[in-house]
């Protein structure tokens, strides 16, 4: 993928229902491209609140198979790449902006607070309560 496409995708094509598509190329981009699902797992926790493991089963299930499926990274066991020749600084910083950009109207529609980022990346029902509730008939 060239980086206007992938300019084009984070700008115009990327759907959001959640913040981690974003977040997630956002990290990748400032970590020049390449991460381990653990790296971005503790880059996505914000206070130490969730457990990491929770967060690499997230990360695994939701943004990575999306950002495959659309070309944008490439998943070689646990590392996690940008789909992407290597980017220039000035790459690195409008991508970053943008993904920035993408995650503020997101929280925006949403009426949530900037702080929320944080929160909305947290599950509020935890599969294992869930999984309860469930079992009860609740």
């Amino acid at each position: 993928m060239e980086f206007g496409a992938l300019m084009r995708f984070v700008q115009e094509g990327m759907v959001l229902n959640h913040v981690y598509q974003p977040l997630l190329i956002k990290y990748l981009a400032l970590k020049s491209g390449r991460a381990t699902v653990r790296d971005l797992a503790v880059l996505f926790l914000t206070g130490g609140e969730q457990p990491i493991a929770y967060l690499e089963e997230r990360i695994r299930r939701m943004p990575v198979p999306v950002l495959v499926s659309h070309g944008v990274i490439e998943v070689d066991g646990d590392v996690v790449r940008l789909n992407v020749p290597a980017l220039t600084t000035e790459e690195v910083g409008r991508l970053v902006k943008a993904c920035e950009r993408r995650l503020e109207e997101f929280v925006g529609q949403r009426g949530l607070v900037a702080q929320a980022v944080a929160v909305a990346c947290r599950d509020p029902v935890p599969d294992v309560l869930r999984g309860q509730a469930r079992a009860r008939g609740a």
